[in-house]
């Protein structure tokens, strides 16, 4: 507009070269009026910029066309003729370098009048967030003295499989532990860091499943943990009990460590276990068995129990005896079992009180002396095998003697029942009645002897006569005797204890009582007189006789019996 003002001066000036005398009074006017003139037909504006520092230049613009370049504390004076509006703007943002600008919010002017304005800068300041994981946000320009923020969208990030990524912490300019960070005064360009940390996935369970709960552990990289697993489960007759670990850890002990530098699994591995109960019957035994009253074994072995004593003595004439063993109520013999662990089983061990039992006599042989169970029922007896001379003892009853107890029983009471130890004592009743017989023989024969005597003095023909009826009588017996064949001489031979004459058939010496032994009987009967006695026998029988029914009826021994058949069967006379 200043342009189009001094044309007009021009074409005036021309005008008064030419026309010399109307010069200066159109000069006079001009200048008279001018002022008014230009006031009436346009306007000036002036402007100036603050807030940038010293040597920092912006740019300015007139409705939008770049017009210059000013800088702080300067002005600008701008003349505009009357009409329709016009704008007056600087640059947005001024940098200086160093995440640092000056920023003019309200950079456009718009009038249409004269006026005066300042366009205000501010400083500003760039906060940069950085994460690798969690979509960090908050980075932005923020005015100088500003509080600012850094966020994360999410403080845990997946990797790949048994990876994640944790949020730890704000670093750089910074700080906090929160997602979102602690405030951040914009006070200079800053930088917030985000932290993170790599974590492990640690899975652990057992073998059989369900001992314990499977569980999922995250572990920071690098870290050493510690892990354990429980010995063993409960249970009354069955359980599981640890063994060994399996998977990225090897070893048999509870606890174990593992450094975390990626991804990792254990299994603790346990085994089957019983209890294989033992009952002691009675009670007493348990210490002399040796063995405890419960034992947890591995599944799928067999444990031998014993071998344990036959016999466990209580005094010396009470004990325990081995009766059996029970497995879960199967009775089964033997001082030892085996026992197969396929489940919780139940031994008994049982052993009987045992009495001792003791019969005694002061003559015979006794028997039923022994060992007794409770509860039983025990015979005794006793043989007499003494001489009857010169007493005769029969048996009057026995004693019984127990626990400073004593009864007396008859001699047809030959049992008792074992409750606890016995003495039994046989009690004899003495008859002297074969010594009295034997001294009246004595006697007689000495009355008698002295009669003959006498007799023989005075009357000798009475005592040819007593003779004589004697030897008639001797005759008879002789013509009567039975057919079955001469009488078989007895064999005689002298006892082994006092050597007194003893026949070949006694069993005991008639003198002194001793047990005769038949092979040291020296005499022999005749073999021709019995085997004519046997053969009579056996045709009187048609060839069926019975050795020992023969042996009795002949009164020969068996040997000699078979003998004899021998002998005839040789001689053709026995088929």
């Amino acid at each position: 507009m200043l342009h189009h003002h001094h044309q007009g001066c021009a074409s005036v000036a021309s005008k008064v070269g030419f026309f010399v005398p109307a010069l200066a009074m159109l000069t006079l006017a001009v200048l008279t009026v001018a002022p008014v003139i230009a006031q009436a037909q346009g306007y000036a504006v002036s402007f100036s910029v603050v807030g940038i520092p010293a040597g920092v230049s912006t740019r300015y613009y007139v409705d939008n066309v770049l017009n210059g370049t000013m800088g702080a504390g300067e002005t600008r004076l701008l003349n505009f003729t009357l009409g329709g509006p016009h704008t007056l703007s600087v640059d947005l943002n001024v940098s200086v370098g160093n995440d640092t600008r000056y920023q003019c919010r309200d950079n456009i002017w718009a009038f249409t009048a004269a006026g005066i304005h300042v366009f205000t800068y501010k400083a500003q300041h760039r906060l940069q967030v950085v994460s690798l994981y969690g979509s960090p946000a908050g980075a932005d320009w923020y005015d100088d003295g500003a509080t600012a923020y850094a966020r994360l969208a999410a403080n845990v990030t997946a990797g790949a499989e048994g990876v994640t990524y944790v949020f730890v912490k704000w670093e750089g300019d910074a700080s906090g532990q929160g997602m979102i960070s602690d405030p951040i005064v914009m006070d200079r360009a800053k930088k917030a860091v985000a932290a993170w940390k790599t974590q492990y996935r640690l899975l652990m369970s057992s073998d059989p499943v369900g001992i314990f709960p499977s569980s999922t552990v995250w572990l920071d990289e690098g870290s050493v943990t510690d892990f354990s697993a429980i010995e063993r489960t409960n249970g009354t007759d069955a359980r599981y009990v640890f063994y060994e670990w399996s998977g990225d850890y090897a070893g048999t002990s509870m606890e174990g460590s593992l450094k975390m530098d990626g991804p990792k699994s254990i299994t603790a591995k346990y085994r089957a276990q019983f209890l294989l109960s033992v009952v002691f019957n009675p009670p007493q035994i348990a210490q002399a068995g040796g063995m405890p009253n419960g034992t947890w074994y591995d599944a799928g072995q067999t444990v031998r129990l014993g071998p344990v004593p036959q016999y466990i003595d209580v005094s010396s004439v009470e004990r325990l005896a081995l009766d059996s063993w029970k497995i879960d109520g199967a009775i089964q013999p033997g001082t030892s079992v085996d026992v197969p662990v396929d489940g919780p089983h139940r031994v008994e061990l049982i052993y009987r009180t045992q009495y001792y039992l003791e019969v005694t006599s002061d003559y015979g042989e006794t028997t039923g002396t022994g060992w007794y169970f409770a509860g039983a029922e025990a015979e005794y007896r006793v043989a007499y095998s003494g001489s009857d001379f010169p007493a005769k003892y029969t048996l009057a009853g026995w004693r019984l003697d127990s626990s400073n107890v004593t009864r007396t029983v008859g001699p047809n009471d030959t049992e008792v029942i074992i409750d606890r130890p016995y003495v039994i004592q046989a009690e004899w009743h003495v008859d002297y009645t074969p010594m009295w017989s034997l001294i009246m023989a004595i006697v007689l024969v000495v009355i008698m002897i002295v009669a003959v005597t006498v007799l023989a003095v005075k009357r000798p023909s009475a005592l040819r006569n007593l003779a004589f009826s004697f030897r008639s009588g001797f005759r008879r017996r002789k013509i009567g005797a039975p057919s079955a064949g001469p009488p078989i001489p007895a064999s005689w031979g002298a006892c082994q204890n006092c050597g007194a004459k003893v026949s070949g058939s006694a069993e005991y010496c008639q003198s002194c009582g001793a047990v005769q032994v038949r092979s040291r009987i020296t005499a022999e009967p005749d073999t021709e007189t019995v085997d004519k006695r046997v053969y009579d026998y056996v045709v009187e029988r048609r060839g069926e006789i019975s050795l020992s029914r023969a042996s009795k009826d002949l009164g020969l021994s068996v040997d000699d019996l078979k003998s004899s058949t021998e002998r005839l069967k040789k001689k053709g006379r026995l088929a």
